[in-house]
């Protein structure tokens, strides 16, 4: 794949821009903040007084046993659904308040939801279109981002004709194509074969280190949690809450040479603590 930055694609204008003369040095450097953040569906309490601080450029990897409120998590850090009390704060600002800020947020999910009718193309670009920016730029960056993930070349093709492996890569472009800050992925390689999914998790790691997006991923796969994040949150389950924070000690681009890290001390190490910390 040929690596390009988005330094090469036409800036954003009009409704996707929101300057902020007053925004603060230390609201820009902390895109996600949770206080106090509890969740109960009628009498049953899913997460319970989270708090939490998530700095710019990290990769924070949500695990825990099934029940412990990872993905509801997830939807409440993305505003997808709100708390039953505290609060969520997206570079300092009220996460209810959209458009507040002139940083953006993208989304993958479990499921690839592509349109079926519309080509690789026209569903990566359809942030751009439902938010007004007219259809040759919005072409024009989905083929950039498009480039980036390696599918340049199945622009024209429908979603029916690609394999699970692409449907996804096509969901993270077009996650990617409004130029995200913060960038959230509920459990997206779940249904994939493990080759596919080391590749994309490569994927992942390179994009984050060319666009130096803050990446908050949900997983069941221990060796997934360790490999994508540089921070581990172990959940706890009954009520959800936070069991540990743990932050890992990888070297610098180690995914650049995967395949000989995923077999290496450092990995498996790094794998046996997150395991023991699941298992208190």
């Amino acid at each position: 794949m040929s690596a390009i930055t988005f330094n090469a694609i036409p800036r954003l204008t009009g409704s996707l821009v929101h300057e902020r003369k007053d925004e603060g040095m230390h609201s820009i450097h902390l895109p996600l903040k949770l206080s106090k953040v509890s969740k109960r569906y009628g009498e049953h309490l899913v997460l319970d007084n989270i708090e939490l601080e998530i700095p710019a450029g990290r990769s924070v990897s949500i695990i825990g046993a099934s029940g412990s409120g990872k993905s509801t998590l997830l939807r409440i850090m993305a505003n997808l659904e709100p708390p039953s009390s505290g609060s969520v704060q997206w570079w300092g600002q009220d996460a209810r308040i959209l458009g507040s800020t002139d940083r953006r947020l993208g989304m993958v999910f479990q499921d690839s939801n592509l349109l079926p009718w519309a080509n690789v193309a026209a569903n990566v670009a359809l942030p751009l279109r439902l938010q007004g920016v007219n259809k040759t730029s919005a072409r024009e960056r989905a083929l950039y981002v498009l480039r980036m993930v390696g599918l340049e070349p199945k622009a024209k093709m429908f979603p029916r004709e690609l394999s699970g492996g692409m449907r996804m890569r096509v969901s993270i472009a077009r996650a990617l194509v409004t130029e995200p800050n913060l960038l959230f992925m509920d459990e997206p390689f779940g249904a994939l074969d493990e080759i596919t999914r080391e590749q994309l998790n490569d994927d992942v790691l390179r994009i984050q280190a060319e666009l130096g997006v803050t990446i908050i991923l949900v997983t069941h796969s221990i060796q997934e949690a360790v490999y994508i994040g540089d921070t581990i949150l172990v959940l706890r389950a009954n009520p959800g809450r936070i069991g540990e924070m743990i932050a890992l000690q990888k070297k610098r681009e180690f995914w650049r040479d995967g395949d000989n890290y995923r077999v290496s001390d450092d990995f498996f190490s790094n794998v046996r603590i997150v395991s023991q910390a699941l298992r208190k």
